[in-house]
């Protein structure tokens, strides 16, 4: 037996003594708060409580506790693929594919547990033999127990039997954990049917997908560490204080949690209760195209194209509404619902001017900008700080009624210009005036915004 096996017992033996010194600790405590009292009851607990004392010390001698270990492992099983992910009442069975059996890693791309050289191996079943599982785990010079059992090399049990006989009975019964009797689905899981190439006779492979718990494993252990590693720290401290830095901050967006198991994820797996239920899911959505912002020139009016995208469903609304109170007196109600409807569609104008009012100021003195001055003054308004002329022609007070005047035309076309089955609605002068008066308003409220705006940032540049 070489150094590397002699090692590995020395670890199972030091694994077992620790859980030891944890079950006989409490008792220990507990017998020598009784063997100061005279009281006749304590002292039969306390003959109690040593008796048991000296049954978990015969228990967790090393092959004795094997002994018990070997029975119950095969109410666990150890697996890099679990099944109830899909489903926590999911009783089939898991699957065990450790690194040297993997298929080695895709030239696709394609992401598998395959990519992982030692992946982490998870544990289901029985939580009451989750020790089990710990000791399978144990490793000592990269190799770890499992590693030993897989291959049916027993060597570092050896030392702690009494003879051959029992370490190959701790053996087979190990093995259970990893190799089931009984390799089953369940009707919770996943499962697909998937046909052959049988051209006769159409028949299936009846496929269960499993949950890779050890690639999860792998993906929560990297984002962490990422997020929160010493490293990630210093490296987001640098970002944060626009310090120079040698590390690289390392990103994960629009990542999603999924939570396994409510309350007691233990119930799903050793791993998934390490990570307190949550498993991490990347982006996989496709990008969404972001069409570049640019400001309206090459057009001659705002009131045309941009308008009937920005508003155009609105209004069209509008006109639907006014046709079908066509012949009902106008009330109160509809001439409210009617001004909502209108002030809407003003909203929607406002909100395209702010847009506009984000690009650098100026952008309406090129040479491709075809709009009306009325139209200029009001969607570059910090122009006047370079350009005294329109600084003059933004000072007048006609302008905003130009636009009123060219948004009410505008709609009175558009709703005119709709298709219906009914011709008896058509605009004139009268809603001409009334959308006019609706904007108007508005309109004298953002030039004196605007106004007041200019002059703030004025008095801050001449301080």
């Amino acid at each position: 037996m070489d150094n590397s096996h002699q090692g590995l017992s020395a670890v199972i033996v030091d694994y077992i003594t620790a859980r030891g010194h944890e079950k006989l600790e409490k008792l220990n405590k507990d017998i020598e708060k009784l063997k100061s009292s005279a009281n006749p009851a304590d002292q039969l607990k306390l003959e109690g409580l040593e008796q048991k004392r000296l049954d978990e010390q015969d228990k967790f001698k090393p092959a004795n506790w094997l002994t018990d270990a070997a029975r119950r492992a095969g109410q666990l099983q150890l697996v890099t693929h679990a099944p109830k992910f899909l489903h926590s009442d999911a009783k089939g069975s898991g699957v065990f594919a450790p690194a040297d059996s993997q298929i080695s890693a895709h030239a696709d791309g394609t992401i598998s547990t395959s990519n992982i050289s030692r992946p982490k191996i998870d544990v289901i079943g029985n939580a009451a033999a989750l020790d089990v599982g710990k000791l399978l785990q144990l490793s000592h010079d990269g190799k770890a127990l499992i590693d030993h059992i897989v291959v049916d090399d027993m060597s570092p049990l050896l030392p702690l039997a009494k003879n051959n006989e029992q370490a190959t009975q701790w053996l087979a019964g190990l093995k259970l954990a990893i190799s089931s009797e009984k390799q089953s689905s369940h009707k919770l899981a996943k499962q697909i049917y998937w046909p052959t190439d049988d051209n006769e006779v159409q028949t299936y492979h009846l496929l269960a997908p499993l949950f890779a718990t050890s690639l999860q494993q792998s993906l929560y252990q990297t984002i962490q560490s990422c997020n929160f590693s010493d490293t990630a720290k210093l490296a987001k401290e640098a970002k944060k204080t626009k310090k120079p830095s040698d590390i690289g901050v390392v990103g994960f967006p629009g990542i999603a949690e999924q939570h396994f198991g409510g309350t007691k994820p233990q119930n799903i797996s050793q791993l998934n209760s390490q990570r307190y239920g949550k498993s991490f899911l990347l982006n996989a959505a496709p990008p969404h195209w972001q069409t570049i912002a640019k400001p309206p020139l090459k057009v001659t009016t705002i009131f045309d194209s941009i308008m009937n995208h920005k508003a155009g469903k609105l209004a069209s609304s509008l006109r639907y509404y006014l046709e079908a109170k066509i012949n009902r007196p106008s009330d109160l109600k509809i001439r409210d619902e009617r001004g909502e409807r209108v002030d809407q569609i003003i909203d929607l104008l406002f909100s395209y001017i702010g847009e506009v009012h984000q690009f650098d100021p100026g952008w309406s003195a090129s040479d491709d900008c075809q709009l009306p001055v009325a139209e200029q003054l009001l969607l570059d308004p910090q122009r006047r700080a370079k350009d005294k002329e329109f600084t003059v022609a933004w000072d007048r007070k006609d302008w905003p009624d130009e636009i009123a005047a060219s948004f009410s035309r505008w709609l009175n076309r558009h709703i005119d210009g709709i298709k219906s089955k009914s011709n008896q609605l058509a605009t004139g002068k009268v809603e001409f005036v009334e959308w006019r008066t609706l904007i108007a308003q508005k309109l004298r409220i953002l030039k004196d915004d605007f106004r007041d705006f200019y002059i703030d940032d004025e008095q801050e540049q001449g301080q």
